[in-house]
């Protein structure tokens, strides 16, 4: 066998090898994936069962790593009112009402208050309506709400009245741009409290079983893969009848 043709299909070896780890590799991140996120949803349905938490009565880091507990406030808000933007429901463009409210306790917490749909010109703003002071009030601690990648700068747009509008919620940001200490979290409001917009809240799911499937697609491949190199290898290793002096 000429060299060449030797040193190509060894190349074509290792390259096949190399590709399969890979693939395999991948199936074993998509299973530890699944993994993650089946230990999450067990300390989200363990929280979601708890007792409810006061956030007055307990210190900032205690709130922030209780994730999904249900929780209670008493407080005030503040002006103004926040729309944080491109939040789309049922495929409605629309925004999410949020309200920084002073506890009891002088700390400056984010209420979520719902989903609230879009006019439809850009330039006009809905009404929003003023909270009544808030009494024992029911919640759930929740992290901020993905809103993609922004490369443009935080800033924070003043409409009509009391409201301005934010494009993502960045809470370093935003307490800069308020003037007040926002707590690392945002607290989302229950269905059946006053005070409230659209509030079908996306909790945590199990959905563990989509990166499994992911897994085995992998593994999969993998072998499909394997088997192809064993069976190409074989061939060429075979000798050929025809070719035999």
């Amino acid at each position: 066998m000429p060299s060449t043709v030797r040193a190509r299909r060894i190349l074509a070896l290792v390259g096949g090898l190399l590709l399969a780890l890979l693939m395999m590799r991948l199936g074993f991140w998509q299973l530890d994936r699944a993994d993650q996120k089946k230990q999450l949803h067990e300390r989200f349905a363990a929280r979601a069962t708890a007792a409810p938490l006061s956030v007055s009565d307990s210190s900032s880091d205690r709130v922030a790593h209780e994730l999904w507990r249900p929780a209670r406030i008493s407080g005030s808000a503040l002006a103004p009112a926040l729309l944080l933007d491109n939040r789309v429901r049922d495929g409605v463009p629309g925004y999410e009402v949020l309200a920084a409210i002073r506890l009891d306790d002088a700390r400056t917490v984010l209420l979520n208050r719902g989903w609230l749909a879009a006019p439809a010109r850009r330039d006009r703003w809905p009404e929003i309506l003023p909270m009544q002071h808030l009494e024992n009030v029911k919640v759930r601690i929740a992290p901020a709400p993905s809103t993609g990648i922004s490369l443009a700068a935080f800033s924070l747009e003043t409409g009509p009245g009391d409201i301005s509008r934010i494009q993502r919620l960045d809470f370093p940001a935003l307490s800069v741009a308020l003037k007040l200490p926002l707590e690392p979290y945002q607290l989302l409001l229950d269905a059946d409290q006053a005070d409230g917009y659209d509030r079908r809240w996306l909790l945590p799911s199990p959905d563990a079983g989509k990166h499994q499937a992911y897994a085995a697609q992998w593994f999969a491949m993998a072998g499909v893969l394997l088997i192809l190199m064993a069976f190409y290898g074989f061939r060429r290793s075979t000798p050929n009848p025809a070719e035999t002096p």
